[in-house]
């Protein structure tokens, strides 16, 4: 397999050009877009000398492929230092894959399905731009387009080139993750053999969609045309990354539905609180009455023996008249008045005694 980029584009083939700076013409098998890198066989080119390619057309198209040649002289030269470093594939609906050199700077950009030709077409100029810049045009793009839903669901692979750098891994995974917090998508970062993307390509399907078809056991025909919001609802969750975040999700929602239920809790108590202060403060009340009663009840007494020996007193001063014979009732009250002092008297004795103690 061999790798080039389109330079012309005709109605039975292409023309190539490679990384050595050569040009090919190439059979058209799938339909791709100028400027979009793509791998072919041996069986498919047939070389063409530049002098003959270009000098046996007309003056402008001579012209035009001149043109074309400056707009990709930055890409010959990320190609010719081999800085190429790895594909980047986005998927939504439209599957579309970007080259990146080791600084993150686009250098081909393709579509694996119409999908995403759409979205490619109606993107400003790429070339030269950030990983960044670019990812954010695609999801720019597919939200203007309909293509992202309410889950804002999102994968994207990473395949090595030629030989991974932690460094250089680490800064694209960051890059990824501030896309997603900016733009607040559901990623799904996975990373894909070259030999499942190249498998991919020779399949015309994106090498996302080819990697779940074959961890879940299914033809890529199942998944081929589905959204990745689609696949999810077929499949669940496609990583261990993805079973993590729904786990850490459940938590997170059932701590709120946890504190909404003690907030609940926490009121009810307040106003049953609230409810049972008055009935409180009327039993101290009365509580408290009782107790002083109970202190003045002594007094009390004091008084009403005070008066029930005053009354008896006058009962004792009034003198019967003569002859007149004294009824039972009349006999027993001296005995009742003198218990009655004695109780008096205890009383005050005990309670002097009580005084002292104090």
């Amino acid at each position: 397999m061999r790798n080039g980029i389109i330079m012309e584009k005709h109605k039975r083939y292409y023309i190539v050009m490679t990384r050595d700076g050569e040009f090919l013409k190439v059979k058209k098998i799938k339909e791709y877009q100028i400027g979009e890198e793509i791998s072919f066989t041996t069986s498919q080119e047939e070389k063409a000398s530049l002098g003959r390619k270009l000098f046996a057309r007309k003056i402008p198209q001579f012209s035009m492929a001149l043109v074309l040649l400056l707009a990709v002289i930055p890409l010959l030269t990320n190609l010719n230092t081999g800085k190429a470093y790895a594909y980047v594939t986005v998927d939504i609906n439209p599957s579309i894959e970007m080259s990146i050199d080791d600084k993150q700077t686009v250098t081909a950009i393709r579509a694996y399905n119409d999908d995403g030709t759409n979205i490619i077409h109606s993107m400003d100029d790429w070339r030269g731009k950030t990983l960044t810049d670019v990812t954010e045009e695609i999801i720019s793009q597919s939200e203007q387009n309909g293509y992202l839903k309410n889950g804002r669901d999102v994968m994207i692979a990473i395949t090595h080139i030629n030989k991974k750098d932690k460094a250089i891994d680490e800064q694209i995974e960051k890059t990824i993750h501030m896309i997603e917090q900016k733009r607040r998508l559901a990623v799904t970062l996975i990373e894909i053999s070259k030999r499942t993307h190249d498998e991919a390509k020779k399949l015309g399907v994106s090498p996302n969609k080819l990697a779940i078809a074959e961890n879940k056991g299914v033809t890529i025909e199942k998944v081929k045309e589905k959204s990745v919001a689609e696949i999810k609802k077929m499949f669940g969750n496609l990583t261990e990354k993805d079973k993590q975040m729904e786990h850490k999700e459940q938590q997170t929602n059932r701590n709120k539905r946890e504190a909404k239920e003690n907030e609940h809790k926490t009121k009810e108590e307040y106003g049953k609180k609230e409810t049972e202060v008055p009935k409180k403060q009327d039993n101290d009340s009365k509580h408290l009455e009782k107790e002083q009663k109970k202190v003045l009840k002594p007094e009390e007494k004091r008084k009403q023996l005070d008066k029930q020996e005053k009354a008896n007193n006058e009962q004792e001063n009034h003198k019967q008249p003569e002859g007149q014979p004294k009824t039972e009732r009349e006999e027993e009250k001296p005995k009742s008045l003198e218990k009655q002092e004695k109780a008096l008297k205890e009383e005050k004795r005990e309670e002097e005694q009580q005084k002292k103690e104090r």
